[in-house]
């Protein structure tokens, strides 16, 4: 319809020039100029007023939209998908207001370290405000880890540096500091910041038991060296002690074994200790444990409590004996 009143539209001076020129009535030059520019105005009102009842009977998406745009998404290289188009000056604004407020959901949080890391508008400043934010001792611990650990996802190499001084940061919780040490992407930062605590005076036993046995993959000796610290240190509990030498005989068998016998020997080291300890030294197919362990149980000195404890730890070996 609209095709058909547009040619109409420019036909008709076409057919009065002709009518007037086969009358022997020529138009002038002026006439035909109006006959022509009377057929253009027809043909554009056709258009208009047809492109308004189209507009009448589908929603308006912009221009965008008519673009095919406004229904795509973007995907960013961590595998996030941008489901909306802004600025991205607003995008880095509220990316930055969002990092510092804990109170926000882990998915808000998330997105918008995705978005300062490389998101629409990112650059060296956002990557350098996220970094500080991360470092900043006033915002929640957990919150600060939380957001280093999704930077890393963003771009490993980028966070190591946050992470590096996550690890070796002194403020913050040892297992924090160990876990943040072990998402450390480069090797060489990696082991030094887990050496770091894993010799650490000031750190628990407990955490630098775990970070003695993570390094071991990463640097043998040192890990020896700080295992061997952990199980001859009195200091520290017969539990890490215990454990301690259970993984460093994986290494120096001799030694773990010399630092059991003094533990099973030691008459200033509670029953439970010295039974745990005489236990592990038969793992280790030390055939003298087995005999002290049946010594004990003969003895009439010994408590209850302690013989039954006694009786169940022979039972369990006895078990993995012939298992």
């Amino acid at each position: 319809m609209q095709l058909t009143l547009s040619f109409g539209s420019l036909s008709a001076p076409i057919v009065a020039i002709a009518v007037a020129r086969a009358s022997d009535n020529p138009m002038s030059s002026f006439e035909i100029g109006a006959c022509v520019l009377a057929g253009l105005i027809g043909i554009v009102t056709v258009q208009t007023i047809g492109a308004r009842r189209l507009g009448r009977g589908r929603p308006s998406v912009g221009v965008l939209g008519r673009m095919g745009l406004g229904r795509r998404t973007a995907r960013s290289e961590c595998k996030r998908i941008d489901t909306k188009i802004k600025d991205p000056s607003d995008v880095q604004r509220d990316s930055r207001a969002t990092i510092v407020d804990v109170k926000q959901n882990s998915e808000d949080r998330d997105r918008a370290v995705h978005d300062l890391a490389h998101g629409p508008g990112s650059d060296e400043v956002s990557r350098w405000t996220l970094r500080s934010t991360i470092q900043d001792r006033y915002l929640d611990q957990a919150h600060r880890l939380a957001m280093a650990v999704e930077y890393r996802r963003c771009s490993p190499m980028e966070a190591s540096e946050a992470l590096v001084l996550f690890a070796l940061d002194c403020a913050n919780g040892p297992f924090s500091r160990l876990e943040a040490a072990r998402l450390i992407a480069e090797e060489t930062q990696q082991r030094l910041a887990i050496l770091v605590i894993a010799t650490a005076a000031d750190v628990d036993a407990e955490c630098r038991l775990e970070a003695a046995i993570a390094l071991n993959p990463l640097a043998p000796r040192d890990a020896e060296e700080a295992l061997k610290r952990l199980a001859t240190d009195a200091m520290v509990s017969f539990g890490v002690r215990l454990e301690a030498a259970r993984h460093w005989a994986l290494v120096n068998r001799t030694a773990a074994v010399e630092v059991l016998w003094q533990i099973v020997g030691s008459t200033e080291v509670p029953w439970m200790w010295r039974i745990a300890a005489a236990a592990e030294l038969v793992v280790l197919r030390v055939r003298a444990a087995y005999k002290v362990l049946y010594e004990w149980m003969e003895s009439r000195e010994l408590p209850e409590e302690v013989r039954d404890h006694l009786f169940v730890t022979l039972r369990k070996l006895d078990e993995l004996r012939t298992a």
